[in-house]
């Protein structure tokens, strides 16, 4: 209970510390196309991407579930070798049961949430039609 108190307490502090620390912005005028709705191309010249942020999001998004789900199969994979290596012992063969099911559970939960943000995603870019063919 002490560790999961000091990590939150250090976690708190670092994003505290990520959001409220800035750095000093010199911006510069020159940026007047009125059709560049998101300010994209007035990027260029500090060398960030021509990138649709929203696109930038949905693989952001796309990439934290990809993570959450090898990080399921891997629990899932430990599980069951912790069932094939517990040699009759029933405590750890409930164990390792409990976890095969939260693992199962868990990866459910991750693939559902993947198929929901998915839909949306390509709903608002059918819709609005401002995704590109990249997506």
């Amino acid at each position: 209970m002490k560790y999961l108190k000091i990590f939150l307490l250090s976690l708190v502090v670092l994003i505290g510390v990520c959001v409220t620390y800035g750095a000093v912005v010199y911006a510069q005028g020159g940026c007047t196309d009125p059709n560049d709705i998101l300010g994209i191309d007035c990027g260029q010249a500090t060398g960030l991407t021509a990138e649709d942020p929203r696109i930038l999001t949905v693989r952001i998004i796309n990439f934290a579930l990809t993570f959450l789900g090898i990080i399921g199969v891997c629990i899932v994979l430990y599980a069951g070798f912790k069932w094939m290596t517990a040699g009759g012992n029933d405590d750890q063969v409930g164990e390792a049961k409990k976890m095969l099911i939260s693992a199962v559970i868990g990866l459910i939960i991750i693939m559902v949430s993947y198929a929901v943000t998915s839909y949306i995603i390509w709903a608002l870019c059918d819709t609005t039609g401002s995704c590109g063919p990249t997506f």
